[in-house]
């Protein structure tokens, strides 16, 4: 029935009314003549239905030759619509030149979505497709995917696999990092047959002590140096025999830290009220300018923020970046004491809010210094900090790791 209703609209047809003593006589010439009504319905003094457009000579001759009044009510179909704006050639142009245009930038890669795992930057990534001739703005049939796959993995060891995946205009790039990248600690790399020892990482005062493999070598309440071993790899049984393992575990120790903030006396950066905006849009790669503010002042604090333009929830290759300035003065102004104070407190607080951050770390105890010379404020504090100090060192031997002798 759809196909049915598309076809008449593409041929074109038109509803029709008819009045007159012997309508029967109208549908016999209709018949007799090849015409064909549908959608007959009668009334008590007229009879309705539709026809072909291509037949509506044929039926205004059959209605007179009936002796009967036909009143055309409306008419429907491509041909009316072609008719009725066949003047206005813009229009017609305008459709034509659309739909080749969506036709050939069908063939165009808009957007480019990359799925990273962790450890993995999506800033680096699509640098180097980029730099393998995968950017945004470029056409699909030149590219020779799983050449741009073997180079980009070639490129970066750190990339275990990649796949890149073209649906319609959007690029899918998936890819998985090696287990062993750059930036992984120690702790994560599988240390199965290793040989380990746990040495101090900063000076300190043994507090507690949390093994889980290895010999202890310092107990609570001694003191150690950087370098020094704590823990030991090296396993001393009573009947003399020993074994190698992993060290692992926790020892923690009173560290004193000494960090330093300063600020000038008189140097301070106003803002002023004034502001410009220099916009401009990224459109495959091309940049084009949206405003004419030109702005090059260095006394000027920029701040810039990008958007993906989006249609019907689909990304366009449009990127609007929108950069605000702002100037500012560069003016002496005399702080006091205690307005220096202040601020420099509330750097050490940021400051002691990262030690916290770590959930071995501890503050203890703090002494701070305020004072003033050479024209600048100096706040200067000295922290007590219970922290872990372990750090993993590896031994080279390739010794595998032994049973406990029997007996031991």
């Amino acid at each position: 029935m759809f196909v049915v209703i598309i076809f008449r609209w593409i041929c074109g047809f038109f509803r029709f009314e008819l009045k007159g003593r012997f309508p029967e006589r109208f549908i016999n010439i209709c018949t007799r003549r090849g015409i064909s009504i549908r959608d007959l319905n009668a009334s008590d003094d007229a009879i309705t239905g539709s026809c072909r457009i291509t037949d509506k000579q044929a039926v205004i001759l059959a209605a007179k030759k009936s002796g009967c009044t036909l009143d055309i009510t409306k008419e429907y179909g491509l041909p009316i619509f072609c008719r009725k704006y066949s003047s206005r050639l813009g229009l017609l142009a305008g459709a034509v030149i659309g739909a080749v245009f969506c036709v050939y930038m069908s063939g165009y890669i808009w957007n480019i979505n990359i799925v990273t795992p962790d450890g993995l930057s999506e800033f680096e990534i699509r640098k180097e497709l980029m730099e393998n001739g995968l950017t945004e703005g470029v056409r699909y049939d030149y590219q020779d995917i799983s050449r741009t796959e073997r180079q980009v993995k070639l490129c970066d060891n750190r990339i275990s696999w990649i796949s890149i995946n073209v649906f319609g205009t959007n690029a899918v790039v998936e890819l998985s990092a090696r287990k062993n990248v750059s930036g992984v600690s120690d702790e994560n790399i599988d240390s199965k047959g290793k040989v380990s020892n746990l040495k101090a990482g900063a000076d300190g005062t043994i507090t507690r002590l949390e093994v889980q493999s290895g010999s202890p070598v310092v107990h609570a309440g001694d003191g150690v140096q950087k370098g020094q071993l704590l823990v030991s790899g090296v396993l001393e049984y009573t009947n003399g025999g020993n074994a190698f393992t992993d060290s692992k575990g926790k020892v923690f120790a009173k560290v004193r830290k000494r960090i330093s903030f300063e600020i000038p006396e008189k140097e301070k950066k106003l803002l002023t009220d004034r502001s410009c905006c220099k916009k401009e849009a990224e459109i495959f790669g091309i940049r084009i300018p949206l405003t004419l503010t030109v702005s090059g002042d260095k006394t000027e604090y920029c701040k810039t923020r990008k958007s993906r333009m989006t249609l019907l929830s689909q990304d366009l290759p449009v990127t609007v970046t929108e950069e605000m300035h702002y100037p500012y003065e560069i003016k002496e102004k005399k702080l006091s004491s205690e307005t220096a104070r202040s601020m420099l407190t509330k750097r050490l607080k940021l400051y002691e809010l990262f030690l916290s951050s770590d959930p071995d770390r501890k503050i203890l105890k703090r002494s701070i210094d305020f004072r003033h010379e050479k024209g600048k404020y100096i706040l200067t504090a000295e922290l007590t900090i219970e922290e872990n100090i372990c750090e993993k060192s590896y031994l080279q031997t390739d010794i595998k790791e032994a049973e406990p002798p029997e007996g031991a």
